[in-house]
C-alpha cells in the first residue's frame, strides 16, 4: 500500500491544502502564500488516521493496494 498512500497524500493532500486556502490547484503548486501551520499539521494528523483505517479495511479483502493492483495489471 506504500504507492497508494504516498501518491494519495500527494494528489489528496495539496487538492485538499488549496482548498482550505480557497485557490486554484495551480496557484498551491506555485507556492506563493504557505498556508498556516496548525492547518498543515491538523490535515497531517487527520490523514494519517483516514489512512490507518483504509489500510485496515482494504487489507481484510485485498493483498496489495489500489495502485499496486493495478501497478502490477498494467506490466503483467
Amino acid at each position: 500500500m506504500t504507492l497508494t498512500h504516498y501518491v494519495s497524500h500527494l494528489s489528496i493532500g495539496l487538492i485538499v491544502l488549496a482548498i482550505f486556502q480557497g485557490k486554484d490547484y495551480s496557484e498551491v503548486m506555485a507556492g506563493k502564500d504557505i498556508l498556516d501551520p496548525l492547518y498543515i499539521l491538523l490535515y497531517s494528523i487527520g490523514f494519517f488516521i483516514l489512512s490507518i483505517y483504509f489500510s485496515k479495511i482494504w487489507a481484510k479483502k485485498f493483498k496489495q493496494g489500489p495502485l499496486e493492483m493495478l501497478m502490477r495489471k498494467i506490466t503483467g
